[in-house]
């Protein structure tokens, strides 16, 4: 993940460094912050709890004995209320998990989900921009 975002980093500033003066002011500036406001994301997406249930938490401990699940491979007591799946890949359940992401190496989940989704619509706008203007300027 870090050499991918740091070599996106590059690629982004060499691109707006090349392309700046044929590009309207203002256009060159929403580039700039939606390719800010997707590493910001990837940063949320990258650090953040994606829904790991706290197993320190008295919640589950005071619920009735039909609201709880045990989960075998991890040995913590879920809430049976909520959706939770254990990863192969994490080794642990994750509440409403979306996938396992390998360009992140961790799981998307309900602590991560909409940076997730934000992320890749951002980087796909920047993208899709960065190709137009090249194919413009040939």
């Amino acid at each position: 993940y870090i050499v991918i975002t740091v070599f996106m980093i590059l690629l982004n500033i060499f691109f707006h460094i090349h392309y700046y003066n044929y590009l309207n002011r203002k256009v060159a500036h929403y580039a700039i912050g939606m390719y800010v406001l997707s590493l910001l994301c990837s940063l949320k997406v990258f650090l953040c709890n994606p829904g790991i249930p706290n197993t320190r938490s008295n919640e589950v401990a005071q619920l009735d004995e039909e609201d709880k699940e045990f989960c075998d491979k991890c040995h913590v007591w879920l809430d049976s209320r909520k959706f939770f799946l254990h990863c192969r890949q994490c080794g642990c359940c994750i509440e409403d998990i979306e996938n396992h992401s390998a360009f992140f190496g961790k799981c998307v989940g309900k602590g991560n989900f909409w940076s997730y989704n934000i992320y890749f619509v951002t980087h796909l706008l920047t993208l899709a921009f960065m190709v137009c203007v090249k194919g413009y300027n040939i």
